[in-house]
């Protein structure tokens, strides 16, 4: 994912995204994580994966869920058009 750190997303715990479905389904998928935050940082769109909700602040504009917050899953064809 593009806004990795050196662009290598193998250890960080955040990458760009769209949107909040996006960090939600990524963390759905993630063993270790139980928690993710979406919102602006440095003037793009940032997905955080956490393991655990420690920590937590409510900041305007920034949305937050559990793992369990997740939307449903996206029809593979879907999934691959957004991305191409």
């Amino acid at each position: 994912h593009k806004g990795c750190f050196q662009n290598d997303c193998k250890n960080t715990d955040k990458f760009d995204a769209d949107d909040p479905g996006i960090c939600a389904r990524m963390c759905s998928e993630l063993e270790e994580c139980t928690h993710w935050t979406f919102g602006k940082q440095n003037g793009a769109q940032k997905c955080f994966m956490r393991k655990s909700d420690s920590g937590r602040e409510q900041l305007v504009g920034w949305s937050a869920g559990s793992k369990a917050c997740t939307p449903a899953r996206l029809p593979h064809g879907f999934a691959a058009l957004s991305v191409a």
